[in-house]
């Protein structure tokens, strides 16, 4: 009984020590090797993107109060520094900065490589940037619609050379 007693008080009283000692093991392990630590989260990520996406899902549903305050938070997030939002997902999506779709924009002045209706450079009517989803190459600015005719057709070639054929078949237009 008295060991009993001598090991609880022994563990209560170097736990703050043994937690310490956790932590900087933990820590050391990922610092020594960052990068390895970082490709195996983004793997693990990526495999359980399912099961991650459902437990957010089933926290939203069970609380929707805290998911409609964390909605507001970040739209005044957003809405604080817009260009930086634009440039991080760019980024993110794209592989591209902001000053570089600003380029392309410039370049392409304002307008849509294949339908040529000029379009503002910012917000929901502005231009997209059409990239290649087999190889990810970035091809050049679109508008909506002619980036979404694009990918309803996957990027295939003879696809759309055949709806075109179609389009002069049937269209009394010429």
């Amino acid at each position: 009984m008295r060991l009993k007693a001598y090991a609880e008080n022994y563990r209560l009283n170097n736990l703050e020590k043994e937690k310490e000692r956790q932590r900087e093991s933990k820590k050391g392990s990922r610092e020594k090797n960052r990068e390895a630590y970082n490709a195996y989260m983004r793997e693990w990520t990526r495999k359980n993107k399912d099961v991650i996406n459902a437990r957010k899902r089933e926290l939203r549903r069970l609380n929707p109060e805290r998911a409609r305050l964390d909605n507001e938070r970040r739209k005044a997030h957003y809405a604080s520094n817009p260009d930086r939002h634009r440039d991080e997902r760019l980024k993110s999506v794209y592989g591209i900065s902001l000053n570089e779709y600003r380029e392309m924009y410039v370049s392409q002045e304002g307008k849509c490589a294949i339908c040529g209706t000029h379009r503002p450079d910012k917000g929901k009517e502005g231009l997209v940037v059409d990239h290649c989803h087999s190889q990810g190459h970035i091809r050049k600015l679109l508008c909506v619609n002619c980036n979404t005719g694009i990918g309803q057709f996957r990027d295939d070639v003879q696809l759309l050379a055949k709806a075109t054929d179609y389009l002069k078949l049937t269209n009394p237009k010429g």
